[in-house]
């Protein structure tokens, strides 16, 4: 897949998986405030509604003051059972004519007897309707001067208002927990609800006038009503906020997770690619040279001297080993990925190890007119190690030493110990790894651009290997590197003691 059609296919499902959370998002914002809007018009009508209860339980008050629980039911009712009596009289005069059966009684004079009767109740209605009318005036006007006069406190029974703050929120369906004060116009504090937890710094209260309908000059009182647990039941309300969450993630989730595997396997097909190429390079060099030599031992026209048959044994025992040390560098790769890579594991001196190493290596370092320096100071070098492996290991790294310095070789080797650790580095002056590569080296196939080093060949497979090796032995192996100064490599690996 081609890396564009990859970066548009990024782009694609990026958009979409923003369209769709920026449009989640507000339609739950949306709900939110809906939410949030019906709760405050519902409070505001519950604590209106309770304004009015209080004024017109004032009201009942003073007429009981002024007349009696029993005087106000006949004060209420009596307009209305004088009218209701005087439809009833006549209905009932009405009946009574028409029964009468002398033809004797004029029709005039019933009719005159029917006016009368409803002019008698028609004037009974008016007094009862003044007298009303009276009694209203007198308990306005009492009331009205007691609201000028009364304190707020001694106006409102605390327990009737509780009763009617409970049962409005109710009716209006407002059940969370809340709290109530009443203040002045200036905010000072005339009573506060016994159950109250939260300071007065709230400013999150809905607010209600207590008697509205009251004189200018009378003491005005602030119903304010307060709800701790709001938020959190505005949040409990939005339940598809969470799954909608969580599916999100998912989807973000799989989406990275896509991206990601397309990039590496676009990269290990570039690597596959890079591995065969190699492969058919480094395998053809050996085979070329075998065939080459096996038609020369069969062509006659070539003597068949004793140094000629060692000559061309000897480059097709060679070359075989070549094309064999290849081919197991690839197994050991596979066996080790797979799992099955047992270690034989000995008690090593490794500075003993080292040194032997370094004693036969030290012909390719003099082969190409180099140094090799040796600092081996480590006071406790028992490691338990595979010994064939390890030595591997060594010979891969001072191998590139070799190969990637391509003049005046410095090759230095140090061992020591660090806290409990047993420590190795091996380090040229050769071209260096820049930095943009240097987590990459010890990846499968991997193979540094190298400008000038194109000859040196490989599978890139060495410091794969190197790092599985040394991962098996519970140690780790960092590089250090800078272009054309040099790169060192630092093994780490537990001793005896901290096994």
């Amino acid at each position: 897949m081609k890396k564009t059609i990859i970066w548009v296919l990024l782009a694609i499902m990026s958009l979409t998986f923003v369209g769709l959370v920026i449009i989640q998002f507000r339609y739950i914002l949306q709900m939110s405030q809906l939410m949030e809007r019906q709760f405050d018009t519902n409070v505001q009508r519950s604590l209106y509604q309770v304004s009015r209860d209080l004024e017109e339980a004032e009201a009942t008050k003073y007429l009981k003051q002024e007349m009696g629980t029993e005087g106000i039911s006949h004060l209420l009712k009596s307009p209305l059972a004088a009218l209701t009596d005087s439809i009833q009289t006549v209905q009932d005069t009405l009946d009574t004519t028409s029964l009468q059966s002398e033809p004797k009684v004029s029709i005039s004079g019933a009719s005159s007897s029917i006016q009368a009767t409803s002019q008698m109740y028609q004037n009974r209605f008016a007094d009862a309707f003044l007298h009303t009318k009276k009694v209203v005036d007198v308990v306005a006007w009492r009331w009205m001067r007691d609201a000028i006069t009364e304190d707020i406190a001694q106006r409102i029974n605390m327990d009737l208002l509780s009763a009617m703050i409970q049962e409005e929120f109710s009716n209006n369906s407002v059940t969370i927990p809340y709290y109530f004060k009443i203040t002045d116009r200036k905010g000072k504090m005339i009573y506060q609800s016994t159950d109250s937890d939260i300071t007065q710094s709230d400013n999150s209260g809905f607010t209600q006038r207590l008697f509205p309908n009251d004189p200018a000059n009378a003491h005005e009182a602030f119903l304010t009503v307060y709800f701790p647990t709001k938020k959190s039941m505005l949040l409990n309300s939005m339940t598809l906020l969470f799954p909608w969450a969580i599916l999100s993630l998912i989807l973000l989730l799989s989406c990275v997770l896509s991206i990601i595997l397309i990039f590496r396997q676009r990269r290990l097909n570039e690597i596959k690619n890079d591995f065969v190429s190699n492969m058919t390079h480094e395998l053809k060099t050996p085979v070329s040279t075998i065939s080459l030599a096996a038609q020369m031992l069969g062509d006659p026209s070539v003597s068949k001297t004793t140094d000629t048959l060692k000559y061309y044994t000897r480059v097709i025992v060679d070359e075989t080993k070549r094309l064999s040390f290849h081919i197991e560098k690839v197994l050991q790769m596979s066996t080790f990925e797979r799992g099955n890579g047992n270690l034989k594991l000995t008690e090593t001196d490794v500075n003993e190890l080292l040194n032997m190493i370094l004693d036969n290596f030290w012909v390719k370092v003099h082969a190409k007119h180099g140094q090799l320096r040796t600092e081996i100071q480590a006071t406790d070098p028992f490691v338990l190690v595979d010994e064939t492996h390890f030595t591997n290991v060594l010979y891969n790294l001072m191998d590139n030493a070799v190969k990637y310095t391509p003049s005046n070789l410095v090759l230095t080797v140090k061992t020591w110990n660090e806290k409990g650790n047993m420590c190795i580095s091996i380090q040229d002056n050769g071209v260096g790894i820049k930095k943009e590569y240097q987590k990459r080296i010890f990846d499968k196939f991997f193979r540094v651009p190298t400008g000038n080093v194109h000859n040196v060949k490989g599978f890139g497979l060495g410091l794969a290997y190197v790092k599985q090796i040394i991962d098996a032995h519970h140690g780790t192996i960092k590089v250090e590197s800078e272009v054309n100064i040099g790169t060192k490599f630092i093994i780490t690996l537990p001793t005896l003691k901290n096994n």
